[in-house]
């Protein structure tokens, strides 16, 4: 698996409530009893997700919410997950059980999604990527990324435009977003403040035209790969 970094130039709040979604309740229960153990963030079950839940929280405060897509691989998964959540700032989906990640590619790369566990992934790999993602980065496997940068890459007119407006530290801390480093990771590398990255992410974002770090990657693959 590809860790990565979070999604935006500033971290997300703390996460609150982990929610389980998925059809087999009792199953899940003893998911979340094992995360709430090893994370001591409370998790809830449900079949699927309401709308007074999205509401719910102290303000401010994220919620991840794992989506079980063991029955569910084809396009009309986002009908299972519900649409809202994706346009929800505080909620923080993570798909689990999944076999084969190509059919949900697309929403993966279209979304906010921010990890992706397989059904043969071992329950320690499990943990360590939840951690990784209550930490605020992404749990990506390097198949998916590989597949993603290696699509379509075509370059356009407006991207060439948007990267002669970077300056060369942009494109350096672009490149350290790229392979995977974290805002004190990359403010360490370069001996800047923490405060100074995301201001720098924040401008980068903006003139790439990105909304998260996943697609800040496949960007740079397509314009700075060969620089």
């Amino acid at each position: 698996m590809l860790p990565s970094s979070t999604p935006t130039a500033s971290p997300h709040p703390p996460v609150q409530e982990v929610f389980i979604i998925g059809p087999d309740i009792p199953r899940n229960r003893l998911l979340g009893q094992f995360l709430e153990k090893k994370t001591a963030v409370k998790c809830t079950c449900r079949k699927k997700m309401r709308p007074e839940d999205l509401g719910n929280g102290h303000h401010g405060a994220c919620r991840v919410c794992l989506f079980d897509c063991q029955d569910h691989h084809d396009a009309a998964a986002k009908d299972f997950f519900g649409g809202r959540l994706f346009s929800e700032k505080n909620i923080l989906p993570v798909f689990f059980n999944v076999v084969s990640d190509e059919a949900l590619e697309n929403i993966v790369k279209r979304e906010k999604i921010r990890g992706v566990f397989y059904y043969n992934d071992s329950i320690d790999l499990f943990l360590k990527g939840m951690q990784v993602i209550l930490e605020g980065r992404l749990w990506l496997s390097r198949q998916m990324i590989s597949r993603c940068i290696n699509g379509p890459a075509a370059t356009d007119e407006k991207g060439e435009a948007a990267l002669k407006r970077l300056t060369r530290r942009e494109k350096e801390i672009l490149k350290h977003v790229a392979s995977g480093k974290g805002n004190k990771e990359i403010a360490d590398a370069l001996n800047l403040s923490l405060h100074t990255v995301k201001t720098h992410l924040y401008n980068i974002f903006k003139k790439i035209e990105v909304p998260n770090r996943l697609q800040a990657t496949l960007w740079t693959a397509t314009y700075l790969g060969e620089q």
